[in-house]
């Protein structure tokens, strides 16, 4: 892949019939994730969780465990293991964050979440 002439630092693809425009990479091909594709799907797993915080702690990790298998089909290409790994810490930041604010006298560490496994 070569950079594209006239210096922006983007090229264009084509991408379910519509232009989109991505930062250039040398290493990586189209189809990275992107920051705003992140963003959003970020903001839309805190608003679910706000929504669904009375829900049993198992019902909550099934769903989560649902929305992130969906973004990794969309969206996991080899060379994108890091943002989908710090993805994923963000969304358990979130989630234990909800649980955390369920009690006032909450009895959830780290070391106790970490010997899980949640997703």
């Amino acid at each position: 892949m070569h950079r594209p002439q006239g210096g922006s630092g983007q090229y264009p693809r084509d991408r379910l019939g519509r232009r989109e425009y991505s930062l250039y990479y040398p290493a990586a091909a189209p189809g990275l994730v992107g920051l705003q594709s992140t963003r959003k799907f970020t903001e839309r797993v805190g608003t679910w969780l706000k929504s669904h915080r009375h829900w049993k702690r198992r019902d909550q990790q099934k769903q989560l465990t649902r929305m992130l298998q969906g973004f990794y089909q969309y969206f996991a290409l080899y060379h994108c293991d890091y943002k989908l790994h710090s993805l994923k810490r963000q969304i358990e930041r979130q989630w234990v964050r909800v649980l955390r604010r369920r009690s006032q006298r909450h009895r959830l560490y780290w070391s106790y979440l970490r010997n899980r496994d949640w997703f």
